[in-house]
């Protein structure tokens, strides 16, 4: 969660927001690790304030909104690249499922892989790069079939004794 934070230097607000228990440095996105009123000063005063002192009132004002939509820009995209990942990571998972219960070859991941490519070339150009980020080599829909099995075990216990 990200909440504005913004201590005052005087009358002139310093460049800072605090993300959980750390302040970032709005201008060099540096983290401060204690968030005390001496440090913050202190990181603005030696490596900004040769710069920024010099700006004032509704122009200081300005510069600081963009300075958060900026920060709030890189951590969308942040969130947008995790979100693909992870949809990447579900979307090999479901393939390497189909591949074991149809008993084909591991390395099949990979010929499947290819022809997706292939076919969001002509299909959806745009998305490409979702498919060339599928991790389907032998190795890891191996793995990826070894987990979903030792899921599957945890979840139902043994009922039989031989």
């Amino acid at each position: 969660m990200k909440v504005a934070f913004f201590k005052k230097n005087g009358p002139i607000p310093i460049f800072f927001i605090q993300i959980k228990e750390k302040a970032i440095c709005l201008i060099c996105q540096e983290s401060i690790a204690m968030m005390k009123e001496y440090n913050l000063k202190r990181h603005y005063s030696t490596k900004h304030a040769a710069k920024y002192d010099m700006i004032q009132g509704q122009l200081r004002i300005d510069k600081l909104a963009l300075l958060m939509k900026n920060i709030q820009g890189q951590s969308s995209s942040i969130k947008k690249c995790h979100k693909d990942s992870e949809a990447s990571v579900k979307a090999s998972y479901i393939i390497a499922q189909k591949i074991a219960a149809k008993l084909k070859p591991f390395t099949d991941g990979e010929f499947i892989k290819e022809c997706m490519e292939a076919a969001s070339e002509i299909l959806c150009p745009a998305q490409k790069q979702l498919f060339s980020k599928l991790s389907l080599s032998g190795v890891t829909v191996a793995r990826r079939i070894e987990e979903l099995g030792t899921d599957i075990e945890s979840r139902y216990p043994k009922r039989t004794n031989f």
